[in-house]
């Protein structure tokens, strides 16, 4: 049997957390963004969620990713990639201006809007412009060693197999002092109330990440932390939080029964659009994003 071990700090020491049945997770996709996933999984029929006993991240196992055609189904989606965060006016404020900047996994490019006077590259298999190159990250990193003062990875790390050894490679395109700036689906916030939302599970993302992850992160790297941020709720969060807050008083979410599910989930929809409307107060401040800002001492 295969030895599981944690993606960021390579411990032997995780806990299986839970089990699910794949039939449940397709069931969880179909219903709430109404796209098929079962044939990513194959020949698998269960999925694990393990602990890491050492850094708190979150990981599943065995590995199943994404192909292109789920991220092109999501982007049809209009809120799949919002062009108005505090995500991005936080990281922004990290970045000089005249500083040359490294988009990974860029989406349509809406960072470089937040930039003052700065060189900006993006990179991203779904997208192509002018500044956005349809390219392998390490391919472009190893054709400009030490060249940018800042990496940014906005909602990206999660979607890897192995975040911290892709990190280590892509650090060779930053210049020493340079910023590494990474945003982080933060599970420690409101999805904790739903942690099978289908958007941070496989095949979608591969890892749950809060505080202790991406201090140690920085730690496996040999990098400085400089900042950990958690953004206020944004207007486009509002109807996933309505989403996951009517479906909890509903008493649902922990009881994996298809009909019960499949019968409150357009109500608690209909509320949550309604809620959203009406500008109903939220009873949470935060959002559902983590960013740390680190640097480059080496």
């Amino acid at each position: 049997m295969k030895k599981i071990c944690c993606p960021v700090c390579n411990s032997s020491h995780v806990n299986l957390v839970e089990k699910n049945s794949v039939d449940w997770i397709a069931f969880l996709y179909q219903l709430f963004l109404q796209i098929d996933v079962a044939p990513y999984f194959k020949d698998i029929g269960t999925l694990s969620l393990y602990r890491c006993g050492d850094c708190r991240l979150g990981f599943f196992s065995p590995h199943v990713s994404a192909q292109q055609e789920l991220y092109q189904q999501l982007q049809k989606k209009d809120w799949y990639y919002p062009a108005i965060k505090e995500e991005y006016h936080y990281a922004a404020g990290y970045i000089e201006a005249g500083a040359k900047v490294l988009d990974i996994g860029c989406g349509p490019g809406y960072f470089k809007s937040y930039l003052e006077d700065a060189y900006y590259q993006g990179l991203d298999y779904s997208h192509s412009g002018k500044e956005i190159l349809s390219e392998d990250v390490h391919e472009h990193i190893d054709r400009h060693p030490s060249y940018y003062d800042a990496l940014v990875l906005f909602q990206f790390v999660e979607h890897l197999e192995q975040p911290k050894d892709f990190l280590a490679r892509a650090l060779s395109g930053l210049k020493k002092g340079g910023r590494l700036i990474v945003g982080v689906p933060y599970e420690d916030s409101y999805l904790q109330d739903f942690p099978l939302f289908p958007l941070n599970i496989p095949p979608h993302h591969l890892s749950l990440w809060n505080e202790e992850a991406l201090k140690r992160l920085g730690e496996e790297l040999s990098l400085t932390l400089i900042s950990l941020h958690q953004p206020n709720l944004e207007i486009w969060e509002k109807p996933l939080f309505w989403l996951i807050f009517f479906l909890k008083k509903m008493g649902v979410l922990k009881k994996k029964r298809r009909l019960l599910l499949g019968f409150c989930t357009p109500i608690a929809y209909i509320l949550s659009l309604l809620a959203t409307k009406c500008n109903w107060p939220v009873p949470v401040q935060k959002g559902a994003t983590m960013i740390a800002v680190y640097q480059l001492d080496r």
